[in-house]
């Protein structure tokens, strides 16, 4: 009343004062509120006044959907990379619809024109999902594609006469039915595409503006699923090219491309156990299969069927600068900083350091920070400032590959050595290399602790992943996994 007083002008000719906007309980509505005096007093103090009231419910609600759409794509937006890695956007399309309605159908037709979808419903743990249904043609999800109108339909059983005819009008599936738990008062239903849904017992009234807002929110989440689908698609050409590059590797060295695979799935398993955040798991379990891409460059090294000389086994070395420079040429050819490929570079470049500082292969102090290699081959192992990496200086996905590789190649056969046990592993990397030097210097306290606890699913994974009889003729790396004291 304040407000709207104070809004009220008292010359001549003064129009009416700016409105207020209220809620009135009693109906449920808002109005917005306006004043003026009841007769023209000319600047004297009014004692009556008239007081109107225009309903305004309609586009209060328009204008908070709105908001909702927007605050709804705001969220989703920076997340499409997140959705890309998930089957589907429903979870989070069912999630806003639940905020005004009691349940929510939401299908697709597949390939074959069959209609599946899931029933989504608030409990007061969260979200709900049905398991996946099927709805045989013309069954109780028509509404969602069978309809000619391309625009929402709605229905209400609200009225005692129509109340009556509600559910023969709208024979929903019975597992529907059940999963939502209470009756269907009213519905609305909207379909565009492949893409329907059926939202169940609004809160409010299903006014023209909600239909809007239903087919608005629809389209807006298919055209945010066709970008998912566009990142996704980018990721799958990603992990081709991955695949394409270690395919190459392969060549050279005869390891078959199981062990690529394992070593992500080892590395994976050790980040996620490190308590890394979602996106650094699943990069690794990608890149790290890369670890070893340098030895195209070296392919009169990967085939011999003897130990090395001590300047081959420093030139089998050079595999990791081949590596990171192969990925550094990837870099300089994209539009812009993938950090999947500074990881890979990283793994590639690292993957030999060690906690201790005793690994390879020595670098440059600024190439220790990032930067790109430089000189030739062998300038590396000629240089007095260069260095391997110690401690925390190491990228942390060079050393978890590092242990990745390291178990993987000792459980594997080589050339020079049969395959070890899962136990002759552990003794071996713990202590038992013969140098006395302990897994904790090699990985660091963090990693081992970690590689102490997961160990038994890393042999878990070996069996599941195992090769068939060795190919002849594979060689060993020159890594880590070299029983001799010295094999590094």
């Amino acid at each position: 009343l304040s407000a709207l007083l104070g809004n009220v002008q008292t010359a001549c000719d003064a129009p009416a004062g700016g409105g207020v906007e209220v809620y009135a309980p009693a109906t449920r509505k808002w109005y917005e509120v306006q004043a003026k005096p009841a007769a023209f007093l000319c600047g004297a103090e009014p004692d009556r006044f008239l007081v109107w009231f225009r309903d305004v419910s309609l586009r209060k609600a328009h204008d908070t959907r709105q908001m909702d759409l927007l605050r709804y794509s705001s969220w989703l937006a920076p997340r499409i990379r997140d959705f890309a890695r998930r089957k589907s956007l429903d979870d989070a399309l069912a999630g806003f619809i639940l905020g005004t309605y009691a349940a929510v159908l939401i299908a697709r037709k597949d390939r074959s024109g069959r209609i599946r979808g899931r029933v989504f419903r608030r409990t007061g743990a969260g979200l709900e999902k049905s398991a996946e249904l099927t709805f045989p043609d013309e069954a109780a999800a028509a509404l969602l594609f069978s309809r000619p109108q391309a625009q929402p339909a709605a229905d209400t059983g609200m009225a005692p006469a129509r109340a009556r005819r509600f559910p023969s009008r709208h024979p929903f599936d019975r597992r529907v039915l059940d999963f939502i738990g209470t009756p269907v008062e009213n519905f609305i239903s909207y379909s565009e595409g492949e893409v329907g849904l059926i939202a169940f017992n609004c809160r409010g009234a299903i006014t023209p503006y909600e239909k809007l807002f239903l087919e608005t929110l629809l389209n807006l989440s298919r055209s945010l699923e066709a970008l998912i689908a566009l990142a996704r698609e980018n990721d799958q050409q990603f992990l081709q090219k991955v695949m394409g590059l270690c395919a190459a590797a392969e060549y050279s060295d005869k390891i078959t491309g199981r062990h690529i695979l394992r070593v992500n799935v080892f590395s994976r398993l050790i980040a996620e156990e490190m308590g890394r955040d979602p996106v650094f798991c699943e990069t690794i379990g990608q890149v790290a299969a890369l670890h070893d891409i340098g030895k195209v460059a070296i392919p009169e090294l990967i085939k011999l069927k003897r130990v090395y000389t001590a300047a081959e086994r420093l030139k089998m070395q050079m595999h990791t600068l081949y590596g990171a420079r192969i990925i550094e040429t990837m870099m300089r050819f994209a539009t812009r900083r993938d950090p999947r490929l500074v990881m890979a570079r990283n793994i590639a470049l690292h993957h030999h350091q060690t906690f201790n500082g005793r690994g390879y292969p020595p670098l440059r102090p600024g190439e220790a920070q990032g930067e790109s290699l430089q000189g030739d081959d062998n300038s590396y192992f000629n240089c007095s400032e260069c260095r391997p990496l110690a401690g925390r200086d190491i990228p942390v996905e060079g050393l978890i590959v590092g242990l990745a590789d390291r178990y993987d190649a000792l459980r594997s056969p080589r050339q020079y050595k049969p395959p070890l046990t899962h136990g002759e592993t552990l003794a071996l990397m713990t202590t038992g290399d013969g140098t006395g030097v302990s897994g904790r210097d090699w990985y660091g306290e963090a990693i081992w602790a970690v590689f102490e606890r997961v160990h038994p699913e890393l042999e878990r994974h070996y069996a599941e992943m195992a090769d068939g009889e060795a190919p002849a003729g594979i060689h060993a790396d020159g890594g880590s996994e070299r029983q001799i004291p010295d094999g590094r």
